[in-house]
């Protein structure tokens, strides 16, 4: 894994994708703190209240990223069946390091006073895929080159700060993902339906901290 920096500011939402229940995804905010000015708009964009219900105020952000280097290969427009029966063709990538803002791994306070400390997370990020059509995962993971119902534990050291008695922190990590299309179709070639699979790639960490 390699820690690697990511698109800026003016963060924006892809477009309405949903698997199996789970909210929009988002392009990743660039890893640094966050203060002031900017403060409001990535708050915004990550969910986070101004404000606590026990009227603590938000200080700032803090954003760390670790993902995998490796490129998975596709085949684009593959018109030969994985198999006697459905298949499927027309893999793209169109998205590098989302992920899922409703559905965070973990979400923990910490209320200070505190030291600082040195936190390692392990946590498992699992793919995720869906279909328009009923068509095997082992069919699109075969398509797509990588495993649609594989579970890969990823890990990061992520330096908690100090806080004092009026402080605490909200540390949340979310799985990142790489985001492909297919086109499934049966035996004769005929469209079955279309398809979305999501790749895990690694870790996405989102440290608020607040004052009283």
């Amino acid at each position: 894994m390699a820690l690697l920096m990511v698109a800026g500011m003016s963060p924006s939402v892809c477009a309405n994708d949903s698997v199996e229940g789970v909210g929009d995804t988002a392009v990743i905010i660039e890893e640094g703190v966050y203060e002031g000015e900017e403060l409001e708009v990535v708050a915004e964009v990550l969910g986070c209240d101004m404000v606590t219900e026990d009227g603590y105020v938000l200080q700032s952000i803090s954003i760390f990223l670790v993902v995998d280097d490796s490129e998975t290969e596709v085949v684009v427009d593959q018109q030969i069946p994985m198999a006697i029966g459905d298949y499927v063709d027309g893999v793209t990538k169109t998205a590098s390091n989302i992920y899922f803002p409703d559905t965070p791994i973990t979400s923990d306070w910490y209320d200070g006073p505190l030291t600082k400390l040195s936190l390692t997370f392990s946590e498992t990020v699992s793919a995720k895929y869906s279909c328009s059509a009923s068509v095997s995962a082992d069919v699109i993971s075969a398509g797509v080159a990588f495993d649609v119902t594989e579970s890969v534990t990823k890990s990061t050291t992520w330096e908690r700060p100090a806080v004092s008695s009026t402080q605490k922190i909200n540390i949340k990590v979310y799985g990142v993902y790489d985001k492909y299309t297919f086109t499934a179709r049966n035996i004769w070639g005929n469209v079955k339906g279309q398809g979305t699979a999501y790749k895990p790639m690694g870790l996405y960490v989102a440290q608020t901290t607040y004052v009283k």
